[in-house]
């Protein structure tokens, strides 16, 4: 599902849970900001279409961290459009290798604990969340340093800890309000 202009050139795709994010610029050109799950691939062809805009508008793309809900079309991306991958430097093992973090809690007595949740998890297993390939090549984001991707609208930015941005990607799922906006300059 696009819900366009959840602020100034920013829309959001959600889908199994997982929110992604497509920033444009005046030129028409846009930023990924999360790959979602691999049964995004489809619905961001489409959320493309309906923006007026192609696959070669793409410039790139920037995973504010990456566990396998934020990774599962970064290959994609990558592979077939040439789109550059950035993550920070603490997070360029686990995009090539999305589902080795460490857990709260284990993992196979979360439904058990959390019945609501399954709903959620079956969301997730039917959009691929168990097949996510990973990217071994990601361009390093680093603290405090502006990353002046392509597609990034003038006064939005993309900030890793504490971030609009962060907080988007990571929205409890049952959370049906609209987003917050990225910080402004």
């Amino acid at each position: 599902m696009l819900e366009r202009d959840v602020g100034k050139g920013v829309h959001r795709l959600e889908h199994a849970y997982v929110n992604c994010y497509l920033i444009e610029d005046d030129d028409g050109r846009l930023t990924v900001v999360d790959a979602g799950l691999p049964a995004f691939w489809p619905l961001l062809g489409a959320a493309l279409r309906e923006l007026g805009r192609r696959p070669r508008d793409i410039a790139a793309l920037v995973l504010t961290h990456a566990h396998f809900d934020h990774v599962g079309v970064a290959r994609r991306l990558q592979e077939r459009l040439g789109v550059p991958v950035w993550a920070h430097e603490k997070e360029k093992y686990l995009a090539a290798h999305p589902y080795r973090y460490a857990h709260e809690n284990m993992r196979g007595i979360y439904p058990l604990r959390h019945p609501r949740a399954a709903m959620i998890l079956g969301a997730m297993a039917r959009a691929g969340a168990l097949t996510v390939k990973g990217v071994s090549t990601t361009s390093s984001l680093e603290d405090g340093v502006r990353l002046d991707v392509p597609g990034r609208p003038p006064g939005v930015q993309l900030l890793r800890e504490k971030s609009p941005v962060r907080r988007l990607g990571e929205q409890p799922p049952s959370h049906r309000d609209p987003p917050p906006r990225p910080a402004e300059r």
